[in-house]
């Protein structure tokens, strides 16, 4: 069974520096956010990295009441799960506690051949082994993910069903299914200046910055999130 783990031991100097990732140690920590409007349901991308604290279950990322989620199993297998039904779980398990894990999750349900319609990257590796393996269908839209209704990172809203982690430079795109060349540099490992990106009507960058506000978006959108027991702290991919 393969498991996914950071390929690389020895790093060179990174370029881009990333002082501050989010700690969401706490069974009960998260972030959530409410968007004012509905935006694009059909084309999105979610980069972040992540270090995680503990094995088992949990939300990484998603809509609030298990929709549009990607989560970690009690099997250490990452379910994602499209709308209200379309699960993709991967065959291989992640039990790496060791490293930051770069991951890029993307959709667009506009595109006509089926296998085109998601995207899940690992470390920059396109990851093709589900079961079960369901794709959302041709311009199936999220229930809760860009929509008018609570969305999360680190566990649900309320703060159940959280996920022992560190999260640094979470990018949201709204409009765009990128890849993960995007915001990792494949030759080096190392994350990518997301400077310049077109982040789109509810589209975020949550870089931790603010050790009292952890869920400002710093894109330029002011889509901030609200922070509920989320800490700063300095271990970053780029530490």
């Amino acid at each position: 069974m393969a498991i996914f783990q950071n390929s690389i031991v020895t790093r060179p100097a990174a370029s881009y520096e990333i002082p501050y990732s989010g700690d969401f140690s706490g069974s009960s920590d998260v972030l959530y956010r409410t968007p004012s409007s509905a935006s694009n349901r059909k084309t999105w991308t979610k980069s972040f990295w992540m270090k995680i604290g503990a094995t088992g279950d949990g939300v990484i990322i998603g809509g609030n009441g298990g929709f549009d989620v990607m989560r970690f199993q009690a099997s250490n297998k990452i379910l994602l799960r499209f709308g209200a039904s379309a699960d993709r779980v991967t065959t291989a398990t992640h039990t790496d506690t060791s490293n930051w894990i770069h991951y890029c999750l993307g959709s667009d349900t506009t595109q006509g051949v089926a296998a085109n319609r998601a995207k899940f990257e690992v470390n920059g590796t396109a990851i093709t082994s589900f079961s079960p393996d369901t794709l959302p269908g041709l311009n199936a839209e999220t229930s809760y993910w860009n929509n008018t209704l609570v969305n999360v990172i680190g566990a649900e809203s309320g703060g159940s069903q959280g996920h022992n982690a560190l999260y640094a430079e979470i990018v949201l795109i709204d409009g765009l299914m990128l890849s993960a060349s995007t915001f990792r540099d494949s030759s080096t490992g190392l994350p990518i200046d997301p400077t310049g990106l077109t982040y789109g009507t509810n589209g975020a960058l949550l870089q931790f910055a603010s050790s009292g506000a952890q869920g400002d978006d710093t894109s330029g959108n002011g889509n901030d999130w609200t922070n509920s027991g989320v800490s700063q702290s300095s271990d970053t991919p780029t530490s």
